[in-house]
């Protein structure tokens, strides 16, 4: 049984991931008065970053090698080493 499907995560992933860049980009907007609230702020968004960024890649190779399973080791080697002549 599959909880989380591979197209739920991936578009959760992009999703989250997108929403919390902007408003890692959004930041300088909000007032810095108090350093600790200002910090933990910044902090909570980059780690929201994190988790839609974990999802996607998590999704990303799921869905490759179910693309690919008779070379499976050679897509992800590929894609994890990011050459060109694979």
């Amino acid at each position: 049984m599959v909880p989380l499907g591979v197209k739920k995560m991936l578009a959760g992933g992009v999703s989250l991931g997108g929403v919390m860049t902007a408003g890692f980009g959004c930041v300088q907007f909000i007032p810095y008065t108090h350093s600790l609230a200002y910090t933990l702020k910044r902090f909570t968004l980059r780690a929201g970053e994190a988790v839609g960024c974990a999802a996607i890649f998590t999704s990303v190779y799921t869905h490759l090698t179910d693309l690919f399973p008779k070379h499976s080791t050679l897509v992800l080697v590929c894609v994890a080493s990011r050459q060109l002549y694979c």
